[in-house]
Order: structure tokens, then sequence, then C-alpha cells
């Protein structure tokens, strides 16, 4: 029912877009990226440090770690967790993966993990964030045109959850839906 769901949200959307002739293949661009993002989700190294970074930073911390990241660009890095840095910088330069960008968040909308590295680190106030922490379900945020790969991109938001459903983050990713004027 989700996928019947984000399938006609995707055909409608890229109906808005403009005159994208969409066939079947391309309406159901986003089911295996969705199904991919979903099990990278629960793998236990993303649960396990989205838990142990649950409320870790207050509001002052919050802001503090957001203006660093926008004043110390070169030194962005270190506000993250390294070995899931490289685990995402490995995972977009596998041929064949459908995600161009890959985003954990913690429960608090702050960067945990990036690549490549987002212009803000708090994304707290943002649809792709809460949307998936109020309703505890995917999300599919910017639809948009990339002029650049001549693409239409989605970007997902999936939640990551403890065995007892317990809301630890938000993991993103941005495809290529592969859909051509």
């Amino acid at each position: 029912m989700k996928m019947k769901l984000i399938t006609l949200v995707l055909c409608v959307c890229v109906s808005v877009i403009g005159s994208v002739q969409a066939t079947l293949a391309d309406q159901d661009a986003l089911a295996e990226p969705l199904d991919q993002l979903q099990q990278l989700a629960q793998l236990t190294d993303i649960l396990d440090l989205a838990r142990a970074r649950d409320g870790q930073l207050g509001f002052n911390q919050l802001i503090e770690h957001d203006e660093y990241w926008v004043n110390s660009p070169n030194d962005r890095l270190a506000l993250l967790n390294d070995k899931m840095q490289q685990y995402f910088k490995g995972l977009l330069r596998e041929s064949g993966s459908p995600f161009i960008e890959l985003l954990l968040l913690g429960s608090q909308g702050e960067i945990l993990a990036a690549y490549p590295l987002p212009d803000d680190f708090w994304h707290g106030n943002t649809a792709k964030f809460i949307n998936v922490m109020a309703d505890e379900n995917t999300y599919i945020d910017e639809l948009s045109w990339d002029a650049g790969s001549r693409h239409i991109q989605a970007q997902i938001s999936v939640p990551i959850k403890g065995q007892n459903n317990e809301m630890f983050g938000v993991l993103i990713g941005r495809v290529n839906t592969h859909m051509q004027p």
C-alpha cells in the first residue's frame, strides 16, 4: 500500500513539474532505493550511533555546533562520526548505488554522518526531519529537476527505530529517478 501511495505521489508531482512522460518502470523508480534505505536504517552500526548520541546536545550546544559548521567549513568533519562518514562515502562511490547523497540525523535533527557534506549542521526545522519524527514513517521530499544530470531527484527520509519502535533519528537519501523528458 505504501509503495502504491509513493508511486502515485511521484506521478502526480512529476506531472506538475512539467511534461515528463513516465513509463511503468519510471513510476517505480523509488521502490528499490526506498527498500535499500530502509535496510540501511536497520543496520546495527547506524542504530547504535543514533542511540549513543540520543539527546546528548542541549539547545545551546546545537546552536553552537550549527554556527561552528557555518564558520569553520574545513573543520566540519570533527563534528561527525568518522567510521560512519567513511561508510557512507564508500556506499555512494559503489557502482550501482542509487544514492547521490546520504544524511544521518540524530533525534534532535543534528548531523551524525553525511556524504557529501550539507550546508547546515542542524536540520531539526526541515520537513525531511519533522515529518518522519512526527509520523514515524517514510517521507518523500524535494522532488526536483536537476539540469546538470537531466534527472528528477527525490529525497527519501526513513526513521531509525530500535527493537521497541523507539525513534532515534532519521536516515535520508537523495536519488536520481532516471526519468528524462
